[in-house]
């Protein structure tokens, strides 16, 4: 029975080895030619279909390198963490032009292939290089190949690995999130109907209703804006954003928010006043988006202030950022509350109490334009807080 091949023990074997070896990486570009035909003809890698030959082939002269060292010495993977690091190298990118690992492997089982036919055909002009000897090259090619396959294959299922674990951290921050505004808006939908239930209770005591009726007007439109909120929060949160980045006109916006909110505080008896005479002609961002976070805390402020002012102020910070500072002289929030709504950082079961859902939704929204949130209780009482937002938003992946 004929024996397998043996480990060469001559240095005239090594010689012819390594002359093999340095003949094969001066064919590379040839091979790569020849690889990349085989792949492009092959069904069942359509993953290559995208990439342009350099793409192909930049990262292929290691794998060339270290499949030299191997033909020359048999230990050469194992004590070689460049030939692992390229093997990785493989798979990675291979990950990323979109591969399935069926097509990763197939590509890698052709390459073999390409090497061993060339070994064929080439081979018997290398003194030396007949017999046994090609047998021992030809399966030095499969086990370095088959070595190769095994750890761009790891490479590719860690790569696999880190998606599915971003997928699962992104699902349980919306389901946190979730479950956090459905406390929250729990609770706001029950002071208001809480609020009409009183008024109701009233209102059939009472010969004159007109004060009532108002009081349940008031109830139902700080329903519609608490839908509304959640809605503009639900679309942020599932990344529909409609609305392009694009230039606008700050003095404008600023007219829009006094003109919709200097009535409703006019009709509780509050003073209002806006400045926007420092702020940028025009910046470039999502008009919708930062119109919202105004309009937030214009109406909460009014909400929760129950005598005194309530301002907006726009203005220029410096060449790349500029803020929206609206202030009040209602009953302030606590440090604790102040933390969280800068930090971000909520529990499943915590809201806060009196400022309702809209500062959680206005500290996503400023997040999401790449902005930060201060804020501050002046010595006189009241609330003061904050936006810092650049100039010119960069738009994130849609």
């Amino acid at each position: 029975m004929e024996s397998a091949p043996s480990s060469v023990h001559s240095d005239a074997d090594h010689a012819t080895l390594a002359r093999l070896a340095a003949y094969l990486c001066k064919r590379q570009n040839t091979l790569n030619e020849r690889l990349l035909l085989a792949v492009r003809r092959d069904p069942g890698i359509v993953g290559a279909d995208s990439l342009t030959y350099r793409e192909f082939v930049d990262h292929l002269p290691g794998l060339f390198m270290a499949l030299r060292d191997f033909l020359q010495d048999r230990g050469a993977v194992a004590r070689n963490d460049g030939v692992r690091t390229d093997a990785q190298q493989h798979g990675q990118l291979r990950w990323r032009s979109g591969y399935r690992i069926d097509e990763l492997l197939r590509e890698l089982e052709l390459f073999r292939k390409v090497i061993v036919a060339d070994l064929a055909r080439c081979g018997p002009a290398i003194p030396g290089f007949e017999g046994p000897l090609a047998a021992m090259a030809r399966e030095r090619v499969s086990e370095f190949f088959a070595e190769v396959a095994c750890n761009a294959a790891q490479q590719f299922v860690n790569e696999q690995q880190r998606l599915l674990q971003s997928y699962t951290q992104k699902i349980e921050r919306a389901l946190h999130e979730r479950q956090r505004l459905t406390t929250v808006v729990a609770h706001e939908l029950r002071n208001l109907l809480q609020g009409m239930t009183y008024a109701a209770k009233v209102w059939a005591c009472e010969t004159n209703g007109e004060r009532v009726r108002a009081q349940i007007q008031v109830q139902m439109q700080e329903m519609h804006d608490l839908l509304e909120q959640l809605l503009g929060h639900s679309e942020l949160m599932a990344g529909c954003h409609a609305a392009q980045c694009e230039p606008f006109e700050l003095p404008r916006l600023f007219d829009e928010l006094v003109v919709a909110h200097r009535d409703a505080a006019q009709q509780k008896g509050l003073q209002f006043v806006g400045d926007c005479t420092t702020a940028p002609a025009q910046v470039i961002g999502y008009r919708l988006k930062t119109r919202q976070i105004a309009a937030n805390l214009l109406t909460n402020a009014i909400k929760y202030t129950p005598e005194g002012q309530v301002s907006l102020e726009m203005a220029a910070r410096d060449k790349d950022t500029w803020v929206i500072r609206v202030s009040d002289t209602g009953p302030g929030i606590s440090a604790a509350q102040s933390v969280r709504l800068q930090t971000g950082v909520k529990q499943p079961d915590e809201f806060l109490p009196g400022r309702g859902i809209g500062l959680g939704i206005t500290k996503d929204l400023v997040d999401f334009l790449g902005g930060s949130l201060e804020v501050a209780t002046p010595p006189a009482g009241g609330t003061c807080i904050e936006v810092t937002l650049p100039a010119r938003v960069i738009p994130g992946p849609e």
